[in-house]
């Protein structure tokens, strides 16, 4: 399968759903002021936030406005405005630093082990030496799937050496063995954590600092792993994440399950947060890059 056959299919379920939803808004020849409101609300429920929306309505209604427009006319635009906004935001995960220190961060269930997995045989294909800490010392078996993921990804691993061990000093024993045994790249593992709690955020803060005391640059990356399916409260996790501890940028997972695809469009459209990619399965290569122009495609169901 392609690149943007993957894409597309991850997509398939926003897509559908923008599709059905245009067609109902849009029965007339000519896009009026109802036409035009019933399309922003079809891009609302579809994950996209109300500013967002309003940005995205106000191109097409410059340029359609009372004019006889197709729903694929109205998806082109959708498209043109979605590749306006990402565009500059969309990049690659690229090594800076030895070691290239990434933590991943998130609420519970976002699947940062496996995106752990992602990233570690995304940088190995390359021929790159990779080490990945297992800091999540609360959730039941997470060190044993870690371990798991990381020997598929052709990784090396640095697990607890007991059980409720403390995660902050998982992460200086990984830092400072990535440094002593010349790996280019270290992915930590977090756990998963509540955004409303100030102990648990605060417990990320504190590996930040370990990390400090051995690279004044690490990590080089703080990246959320953002699940489509939380819907609008992915908004207020990423606030709260991006005030504790500084976010980079945000990996999206989970897009094949919801037809809220929209809310990468809107993370990306508040926060100006780096898109460094998209899982889009659950096998150990199931992670890619975003083009900005077969993302906008595929999110309205048009072939690139």
């Amino acid at each position: 399968m392609g690149v943007f056959s993957k894409i597309k299919s991850t997509l398939s379920k926003t897509a559908s759903f923008l599709t059905f939803g245009l067609s109902n808004a849009i029965t007339k020849k000519k896009l009026d002021e109802d036409t035009i409101e019933n399309i922003k609300e079809v891009l609302i429920l579809s994950g996209i936030d109300v500013d967002t929306s309003s940005k995205i309505i106000s191109e097409i209604s410059k340029k359609r406005f009372d004019k006889e427009s197709s729903v694929d006319d109205v998806k082109n635009l959708i498209s043109l405005s979605i590749q306006s906004i990402i565009t500059p935001l969309t990049t690659t995960l690229e090594k800076k630093g030895s070691p290239y220190v990434i933590m991943l961060v998130g609420i519970n269930g976002t699947g940062k082990t496996s995106t752990a997995g992602k990233i570690g045989n995304f940088f190995s294909k390359q021929g790159h030496k990779v080490l990945i800490a297992a800091c999540d010392t609360f959730r039941a078996a997470a060190q044993e799937q870690m371990e798991i993921i990381a020997k598929r990804a052709h990784c090396s691993v640095i697990l607890a050496q007991k059980e409720k061990q403390d995660p902050s000093s998982i992460v200086f024993e990984a830092m400072d063995h990535a440094i002593k045994n010349d790996f280019d790249i270290l992915i930590l593992d977090t756990a998963g954590r509540i955004h409303s709690n100030s102990n648990l955020m605060d417990q990320l803060k504190k590996h930040v600092k370990v990390l400090k005391k051995l690279n004044d640059h690490a990590p080089h990356e703080c990246i959320l792993i953002a699940d489509a399916l939380t819907g609008s409260n992915l908004m207020k996790q990423t606030e709260a994440f991006k005030e504790t501890i500084g976010l980079n940028g945000l990996i999206m997972t989970k897009l094949d399950s919801s037809s809220k695809g929209g809310i990468l469009v809107s993370i990306a459209s508040k926060y100006k947060l780096k898109i460094y990619g998209i899982g889009t399965g659950e096998k150990i290569d199931d992670f890619i890059p975003l083009n900005p122009k077969e993302f906008a495609d595929a999110i309205v169901g048009l072939d690139t």
